[in-house]
């Protein structure tokens, strides 16, 4: 395996993007989409993705279900569990557990108006839900083996 070959190895784990993988080892713009797809299909770029997929996982004590749970926590979050009858924002301990791990920002501003009037402002903001979706996609094979965005028909819904 070359050292390109190698980069792309290492560089294909941040993203799983073999376009962007390709071009970050430093293939041309022109061809990296090709050079990439084309890597993805030699058994020798398979195998130590693999290895070092493995590796990086036994280093980062994650397993695969780990990460497809806190996705599936993402992917399926309903914005109105964070809200009382009223559309009131519920308190962040009466949040559960798995719809706090959706949220990406919680801000709470406070001040006095000019007038003396304590004026509160919550800004709540979950994680992409289509990003996380998508990712779930993906990991469960809703995509061709070339990454192209159209989905198996096994996965259409039924007519």
């Amino acid at each position: 395996m070359t050292i390109k070959q190698q980069q792309f190895c290492k560089e294909y784990l941040l993203d799983l993007n073999a376009t962007k993988a390709a071009l970050r080892a430093g293939y041309s713009r022109k061809t990296a989409r090709e050079q990439g797809n084309r890597l993805l299909t030699n058994a020798d770029i398979q195998a130590e993705i693999q290895r070092l997929m493995k590796g990086r996982d036994e280093r980062l004590k994650l397993q695969a279900d780990e990460v497809v749970i806190e996705l599936s926590k993402v992917g399926f979050a309903n914005i109105a569990d964070f809200y009382d009858k009223d559309m009131n924002l519920l308190p962040l301990d009466e949040i559960e557990g798995d719809n706090r791990a959706a949220i990406d920002i919680l801000k709470i501003d406070k001040k006095i108006t000019a007038t003396g009037i304590a004026q509160t402002t919550t800004t709540l903001k979950l994680h992409n839900k289509v990003l996380a979706l998508d990712s779930l996609l993906k990991h469960l094979g809703g995509y061709d083996h070339k990454n192209y965005q159209t989905p198996r028909p096994s996965l259409s819904p039924e007519m």
